[in-house]
C-alpha cells in the first residue's frame, strides 16, 4: 500500500510543477518536480537490488525484518510529509481563479486520508495532516455566509454607505469568529444599527441552514447538503 501512496503522491508533486512551470514560477516548479522524483524513487526502491542515496540503502528489502520495518517507518513519515504539502498547495491552487474547484479540493483531502488510513496512519495523525485543508473548507463557507448577507444588502439598499460600512464590518467578524459563530452571529446582527427589524429577521432566517452546516462540520467533520455546497464556485 505504501508504493501506491507514494507514487499517487508523486504523480501529484509532478503536476504541480508542470503547473508552476506553466504560471512561469520555475523556483516552485523545481522543487514540485524534485520533490516528485524523490518520493517515486521511494515509491519504486523495492524493484532495484541495490540503491543508495538519501541515508537509505535499498538492499534493506532483503536484509533482516528489523531493518524493514525501520524502513516502513521512514515511508511513512514520508508519506505523511508530502500528504501534508500537497494538501496545503492544493487548498490555495482553489482560489483566485486558479483551477482546483471546491469539490476537486474535496476528493484531494478524501483520497489522501483513505490512503493514509490504508497505510496505517494514526487518525489523530490523519486529522494533522488534513487540519489545513479542513480550514479552507470552513473559510469557504464562512465565504458563502457573507456573500449571502451582501447579497441581500446591495440589492435592498444599492450599497448605502452607512450600510455597506456595516455589513463589512459584519463580514470581519463572521471570518474572525469561524469557529464560534453558530452561537455568537445571533447577537451580533441584532446589534447591526443601519439593519431593519425586518432586515434582521430576514438575515436570520436565511442564514440558518448556513449556520448549521458551520456547526456540523465543526463538531463532526459533515458537510450538510453535501453535493449542493460542493457545487458552488470557489468564493
Amino acid at each position: 500500500m505504501f508504493k501506491g501512496l507514494l507514487a499517487f503522491l508523486g504523480f501529484i508533486a509532478f503536476c504541480m510543477g508542470l503547473y508552476q512551470v506553466d504560471l512561469g514560477n520555475l523556483k516552485n516548479a523545481g522543487t514540485a518536480i524534485g520533490a516528485g522524483a524523490i518520493i517515486l524513487v521511494f515509491a519504486f526502491l523495492s524493484q532495484f537490488k541495490r540503491f543508495k542515496g538519501f541515508g537509505i540503502e535499498a538492499e534493506t528489502w532483503e536484509q533482516t525484518m528489523e531493518e524493514a520495518k525501520d524502513l516502513i517507518a521512514e515511508l511513512r513519515q514520508l508519506s505523511v510529509l508530502t500528504a501534508e504539502h500537497l494538501l496545503s498547495v492544493a487548498v490555495r491552487l482553489g482560489r483566485a481563479d486558479t483551477h482546483l474547484s471546491r469539490r476537486e479540493r474535496f476528493e484531494l483531502r478524501q483520497k489522501i486520508e483513505k490512503m493514509l488510513a490504508d497505510s496505517g496512519i494514526a487518525s489523530e495523525e490523519i486529522k494533522r495532516v488534513t487540519s489545513e485543508s479542513r480550514r479552507f473548507e470552513l473559510i469557504d463557507m464562512a465565504s458563502d455566509l457573507c456573500e449571502l448577507i451582501q447579497d441581500y444588502t446591495e440589492g435592498k439598499y444599492n450599497k448605502k454607505a452607512e450600510v455597506a460600512s456595516e455589513v463589512r464590518e459584519l463580514q470581519a467578524f463572521i471570518r474572525e469568529n469561524i469557529k464560534t459563530l453558530p452561537e455568537i452571529f445571533p447577537s451580533k446582527l441584532q446589534s447591526c444599527a443601519t439593519l431593519s427589524a425586518d432586515d434582521k429577521a430576514f438575515l436570520k432566517a436565511h442564514v440558518e441552514d448556513e449556520l448549521k452546516r458551520i456547526e456540523t462540520f465543526r463538531s463532526s467533520g459533515k458537510i450538510l447538503d453535501q453535493e449542493e455546497w460542493l457545487s458552488r464556485k470557489v468564493n
